[in-house]
C-alpha cells in the first residue's frame, strides 16, 4: 500500500493497494505439496508427494500441517508489487485534472481553508511522535504564528488545538510576565538566536506556572530559519532553581525535542532523503 498526497495542501487523500496473486507460482509446481516446498524455507515443513494423504476421489493430494506462517513471498514478488504501484502512482498524477494529487511529499507549509498557514499532513505526523510540550511558529509570517502545538502543550495549558494554531504565543503572558524576559525572546528571535529564559505564564483558567522555555530557530536544508520552536518545561513545583546549563538535565530534554524537531523539519525537505514539491 501506499499514500497518495493532495497537491493543494499535502493531505493524505487516498491510499493505493496492489494485489499480486501467488496461485500463478503454484500452478508452475507439480502438486499443491509440492507448491509448498517452492514457497516454504524451512525444510522441516516441506511436503511431498508420496508422504501426503491421498484422495483418490478427487484425484489430488493434500499438504498436511503445513505451517503457512513460515512461508515468506520472494523478491520477484515483492519487485512487481513495487513497479505496479509506481506504475498506478505516475498513471494518476499524470491524468488527474485540477489541483490533483501526487506522490510525493508536500511542502512544508500550506494554506488552510481560511486562508491561515498550516504544516502538512507528512510534517504533522512527524511531529506528533516528539513527547514533549512544544510549539512551532513560522517567523515569515505576520507577528510570528503558532503553525503546530504538540498535544502536550495543550495539556499544559489548557487551550485546544483550534485557540492556539494562528495566534502568537504572547497569550500565555499575564500581569505578573517579567518584561525583559519577552524582550529577551524578540531580541532572539530577530538575531536568528536561541535563548533560555524562565518566566511566568497562565493557562487558560488563569492560573500561573513557572515556564523554563527553550527557543530555537529551524533551518531548512538550504540553511535558511524556516520555523522557531518553542520547548516549554514547567518548573512551579521545582524547589531550586532550573538552570539554563546544557549540562542540567531539564535543558538537555529540551535539547532532545528541538534536536527531535529540526530532524523532522530538515528530513522533509532534503532532496536526498525524500523528495518535495517545490513552490516557484
Amino acid at each position: 500500500m501506499a499514500p497518495v498526497y493532495s497537491k493543494e495542501d499535502g493531505r493524505v487523500v487516498h491510499f493505493v493497494g496492489v494485489q499480486t496473486p501467488l496461485i500463478s507460482s503454484i500452478n508452475r509446481c507439480d502438486s499443491l505439496a509440492s507448491a509448498m516446498e517452492c514457497f516454504c524455507d524451512s525444510a522441516s515443513h516441506k511436503v511431498s508427494s508420496s508422504t501426503a494423504p491421498s484422495d483418490t476421489s478427487q484425484g489430488h493430494t493434500e499438504p498436511s500441517n503445513v505451517d503457512e506462517d513460515r512461508c515468506e513471498v520472494g523478491e520477484a514478488d515483492k519487485d512487481k508489487a513495487k513497479i505496479s504501484i509506481n506504475t498506478l502512482l505516475n498513471e494518476l498524477t499524470s491524468k488527474c485534472k485540477g489541483v490533483g494529487v501526487t506522490e510525493t511529499r508536500c511542502t512544508t507549509v500550506s494554506a488552510g481553508q481560511s486562508g491561515e498557514k498550516v504544516i502538512c499532513s507528512s510534517l504533522m505526523l512527524s511531529l506528533t511522535k516528539v513527547q514533549q510540550s512544544f510549539v512551532l511558529a513560522n517567523p515569515h509570517l505576520p507577528d510570528t504564528p503558532i503553525v503546530h502545538a504538540s498535544e502536550m502543550f495543550l495539556r499544559l495549558t489548557g487551550y485546544s488545538h483550534e485557540e492556539v494554531v494562528g495566534r502568537n504565543c504572547r497569550f500565555l503572558q499575564g500581569p505578573e510576565t517579567d518584561c525583559r524576559a519577552v524582550q529577551l525572546i524578540g531580541e532572539c528571535i530577530r538575531a536568528g538566536k536561541s535563548c533560555t529564559v524562565k518566566l511566568l505564564n497562565y493557562r487558560k483558567d488563569k492560573t500561573p506556572f513557572w515556564n523554563l522555555l527553550h527557543i530555537a530557530p529551524v533551518r531548512s536544508s538550504a540553511g535558511k530559519v524556516a520555523f522557531y520552536v518553542g520547548v516549554q518545561l514547567d518548573v512551579t513545583s521545582v524547589e531550586e532553581p532550573c538552570s539554563a546549563e546544557p549540562e542540567s538535565s531539564p535543558h538537555i530534554k529540551q535539547l532532545g525535542a528541538v534536536g527531535a524537531v529540526r530532524v523532522a523539519v530538515r528530513s522533509l525537505q532534503g532532496e536526498g532523503l525524500r523528495r518535495v514539491l517545490k513552490n516557484h
